[in-house]
């Protein structure tokens, strides 16, 4: 899976702490590393309820766990698929959910309620709010069956949620959208018309849990608002988005043509002024869905995998944080490139360079214009000529795999 990150040594230095103190069996190479194999999936019924349609629909979870782990007390993920809140389904999860539990998690993916009738502000937001409720029945559930039958061998304080687009939306809103926020009254009504801010998906039992979570994972996703995050809100915050994301923008904007959100760069921004840990990977030039399945940006997903990794086990691991990123990761190559905008040449300065790469250059809709061996050149230049007028995506690879890979964005006038 880790193209440019196969060699990574995990251990940095981890102190003797007692099993109290390490609920999760942290050990530096848990939750980053794929330790496990072998991977099972069971399918249960978590809820029902009414569909925008009138008719009733059972809500099922694929639910994944590492084979042989023998540990009790595991972080949960609890994940979301994509489209539009219109269609998708909890298959297109998998692949995460796999790579999770290889990893020693328990993850789950959900089928959550789709559908909206019109495009008013109150449909939209009614499609919104019928996932969130499904998304906290199912964190409910698993706070319930580790309180009786324990099937799942969960943790009950590190359960996460996250999903892509309108599963990351879902996600973002199920942990810091509530009642003390500044809601307008056309959202608060679909709010309370559908079970309030708990939601009314799941038994009585189920809702007699609590549905609070420990941390977000966000994969092209944003907010109705950026200030649903604020200074109640503790939940840490991984995201990976595309700076050329049309569907769902990266700041603010229109997403998919039907509301106005703040997408992940704003949100970051809130929770770095709130004081919030969070980790977002930004993909210069990558869109909506190509970040996450393109092999032209698989070096960025490389790269966001492992450090969300070792971000989230920070976070669920304290006494076991990795702190040097050179010991288990990359290694950071500077580079200044100027004039850019240009007009007819940019220069690339690596300064101190210890490895050979290369260099692909790549327009706004990811062909090709032009590619070289740099050699071991501190410095390359582009020309105008050699790639025309407008906007590119120069990206370096470097020989050295303990190096990361570069992209930067270009502009010729």
């Amino acid at each position: 899976m880790r193209n440019f990150y196969a060699t990574i040594i995990l251990f940095f230095i981890l102190s003797q702490t007692s099993f109290s103190q390490n609920p999760l069996a942290c050990d530096g190479e848990r939750y980053i590393d794929d330790i496990f194999t072998d991977v099972s999936m069971t399918t249960i019924t978590y809820g029902s309820n009414t569909t925008v349609f009138g008719t009733n629909q059972s809500l099922e979870m694929d639910i994944y766990q590492p084979v042989g782990d023998t540990h009790t007390k595991r972080p949960v993920i609890i994940l979301a698929f994509g489209g539009s809140f219109i269609f998708g389904n909890k298959s297109t999860m998998a692949g995460y959910c796999e790579e999770f539990a290889r990893r020693g998690y328990v993850a789950a993916a959900i089928d959550y309620r789709l559908g909206f009738i019109g495009t008013s502000e109150a449909s939209i937001a009614g499609a919104v709010v019928r996932a969130v409720s499904d998304m906290k029945a199912a964190v409910r559930y698993f706070r319930m069956d580790e309180a009786t039958n324990d099937n799942y061998k969960i943790h009950p304080d590190y359960i996460l949620v996250g999903g892509y687009s309108a599963g990351a939306i879902t996600a973002l809103h199920v942990a810091y959208m509530d009642e003390d926020d500044d809601i307008n009254d056309t959202v608060l009504g679909v709010i309370n018309n559908n079970g309030g801010f708990e939601g009314n998906t799941g038994t009585i039992e189920n809702q007699s849990y609590s549905s609070e979570v420990f941390a977000v994972y966000s994969l092209s996703g944003a907010l109705q608002k950026k200030g649903y995050i604020d200074m109640a809100e503790t939940e840490p915050l991984v995201s990976y988005h595309g700076d050329a994301d049309n569907t769902v923008p990266i700041e603010a904007g229109l997403a998919a043509g039907l509301a106005v959100v703040d997408g992940s760069v704003l949100l970051h921004q809130e929770a770095n002024l709130h004081g919030i840990p969070n980790y977002l990977k930004v993909v210069a030039g990558g869109g909506h869905g190509d970040i996450h399945s393109d092999a032209f940006y698989q070096n960025e997903l490389d790269e966001f995998n492992l450090l969300s990794s070792i971000f989230l086990q920070n976070q669920m691991c304290p006494d076991f944080q990795i702190t040097n990123t050179e010991d288990v990761a990359t290694i950071e190559q500077s580079v200044d490139v100027f004039p850019n905008p240009s007009v007819d040449m940019i220069q690339f300065d690596f300064g101190k360079l210890e490895s050979n790469y290369q260099v692909r250059v790549h327009d706004q809709l990811g062909r090709l214009v032009t590619s070289f061996d740099g050699g071991n050149e501190s410095k390359f230049v582009l020309e105008k000529t050699v790639v025309g007028q407008g906007v590119f995506f120069v990206n370096v690879l470097f020989g050295d795999y303990e190096v990361a890979p570069l992209t930067k964005r270009i502009v010729f006038n």
